[in-house]
């Protein structure tokens, strides 16, 4: 007895019948799934049309900190806000083409150039801050000098 033979997914012709093709499960469905996300993982689901017949492939994105770097651009230093939001959108391009590695890295510098503003910033409002007590405390005491 020969046991019927079991399509693959490699065969094209079954594959142009189904409207889109979970190749990562290797299970064929008609609409992609609905996605369960997570605080920190995003999960985002791309429609891949390499030779014709569409697919739908699900990549994990991570939290590449753009709110961050969006709210350091407004509130901080300009020019390395928009740094911070080069290095956050292209590493969360790199994670959604497959590149962890690079994605990761990327991210970590827009945290890292973001923290920076956020600490240059504070210390250059101190400083004023000071200088400008400074200043005033030094025209009081050479004003009470002058009266004696």
């Amino acid at each position: 007895m020969d046991s019927p033979e079991i399509p693959k997914m490699t065969d094209r012709s079954n594959v142009r019948n189904c409207p889109s093709v979970n190749k990562d499960q290797r299970i064929q469905t008609k609409y992609p799934k609905k996605l369960a996300s997570s605080f920190n993982d995003k999960k985002k689901t791309n429609i891949v049309n390499p030779t014709g017949e569409q697919y739908y492939v699900t990549t994990y994105v991570p939290d590449t900190n753009l709110t961050f770097a969006c709210l350091v651009c407004l509130c901080f230093i300009i020019p390395l806000g928009f740094v911070a939001m080069y290095f956050s959108i292209s590493a969360a391009r790199f994670y959604r083409d497959g590149d962890p590695k690079r994605g990761e890295r990327k991210a970590t510098c827009s945290v890292f150039i973001s923290l920076f503003s956020i600490v240059t910033t504070v210390l250059v409002i101190m400083a004023y801050v000071l200088w400008i007590t400074f200043k005033t405390q030094n025209k009081r005491e050479l004003g009470q000098t002058s009266h004696r």
